[in-house]
Formats: C-alpha cells, sequence, structure tokens
C-alpha cells in the first residue's frame, strides 16, 4: 500500500513533492501548522534551508559543526530531525574540548 502523501503528489492533488511545518514556540499552544506541497514563506524569519537526507529510514542529515553559544562542540555528525519532538539527535564523531577546533 503505498503512503497516503505519495498517493496525494501521483494524483496531483499538492503543488509540491514536499511538506513543511510551523511550530508555535509555547508548548500547547494553538497556531502551529503542517503545510502540504511545499513551504508557507510568511511563517519564515530568514529564508528556508534544505538539506539532503542520509538515510531513507530516519529523517537524518549530515551536520558539519554544533555551537553553544559562540564556542563549537562537536564535528562531523548526523543528526535526527523529528518534528514530533523538541529534541534532535546527533551521532559526534569528534568531540571538541576547550580551546580546540
Amino acid at each position: 500500500m503505498k503512503p497516503v502523501y505519495q498517493q496525494m503528489w501521483e494524483q496531483k492533488l499538492v503543488d509540491s513533492n514536499s511538506f513543511s511545518f510551523f511550530l508555535t514556540q509555547t508548548p500547547g499552544a494553538e497556531g502551529s501548522k503542517m503545510i502540504l506541497g511545499g513551504i508557507n514563506p510568511d511563517y519564515a524569519e530568514t529564508p528556508f534551508n534544505y538539506f539532503k537526507l542520509t538515510s531513507l529510514n530516519y529523517w537524518r542529515i549530515a551536520m558539519d559543526s554544533m555551537q553553544v553559544g559562540d564556542n563549537t562542540v562537536a564535528v562531523k555528525m548526523d543528526a535526527v530531525i523529528d518534528t514530533g519532538t523538541s529534541v534532535i539527535f546527533i551521532t559526534v564523531y569528534k568531540l571538541l574540548g576547550p580551546g580546540r577546533s
């Protein structure tokens, strides 16, 4: 059985073979949206970025580095981006200590 969204795309019920989310900043608040068939730039403060998936079984992308404040704390990692939570899971290949780059 084909996934519902794939069927929608094949039947030309959506304009683009993509979807996006707008999530409110306050948990439980009304206003979050799922946009089928593309993006709505009205919900963005900055331009959208697109990332190639590194796995077909998760929403996993490659990340060059991770920063906390002005400090780079990790480099070369995969991250699983999950819209169902505010957590981003990462696999770190190299952790950096203070003063290292």
